[in-house]
């Protein structure tokens, strides 16, 4: 009795570290671009594009620390903080921290909201994180596929609620994985 309870909860650890590395890479990824090009900024006295990316940086450091007190409150899992969440100003940012990642795969990212100013009630960084997630993977299901690569992010106001579509003109997502693709850590990656 006790190697399974041992064994269970080695299975969720584990379950929660894979979660953890997911969440941390990319904001990590996005840290490391910003500062390597603050630096070649600053080599090049383009100080205002330097001011810039220090300032991205910031906001990805408050992110992380969000991401770490959400961690740490994990077992109470209290409240989010509910605010107004523009989609537009939201999505931008998040473009501009895969800005490498999309280049360097040749991939566009089409942003539709309307009206301009189209906000939701929500978490912001819960928000945050899903659509860096969503942007992430549709980033990898593009990878190897045929120019020109898209990805399309579409919001509308629909009776009352929004409608939020994020959509790539990649491959499939493979039936058996469509049936399963909500259950934790479900993934068609190695």
């Amino acid at each position: 009795q006790d190697e399974l309870v041992h064994a269970g909860k080695l299975a969720v650890l584990g379950q929660l570290s894979a979660g953890l590395v997911h969440e941390l890479n990319q904001p990590l990824a996005a840290l490391q671009t910003f500062s390597d090009n603050a630096d070649q900024l600053i080599q090049r006295q383009r100080l205002d594009e330097a001011r810039d990316n220090l300032a991205r940086i910031g906001r990805l450091v408050v992110r992380l620390k969000r991401l770490s007190g959400q961690l740490r409150l994990f077992a109470t899992k209290p409240a989010g903080i509910v605010g107004a969440v523009a989609l537009k100003k939201l999505v931008l940012e998040l473009q501009q921290q895969l800005a490498t990642r999309l280049q360097e795969t040749g991939i566009t990212l089409v942003l539709d909201v309307d009206p301009e100013g189209l906000a939701v009630a929500g978490d912001e960084a819960r928000l945050e994180q899903v659509l860096a997630n969503l942007l992430g993977n549709a980033i990898d299901a593009l990878q190897g596929s045929p120019a020109p690569r898209q990805i399309g992010v579409l919001a509308r106001a629909d009776e009352g609620r929004v409608r939020l579509v994020i959509r790539n003109n990649g491959p499939r997502i493979p039936d058996t994985i469509l049936q399963r693709m909500f259950q934790p850590f479900v993934t068609t990656k190695p």
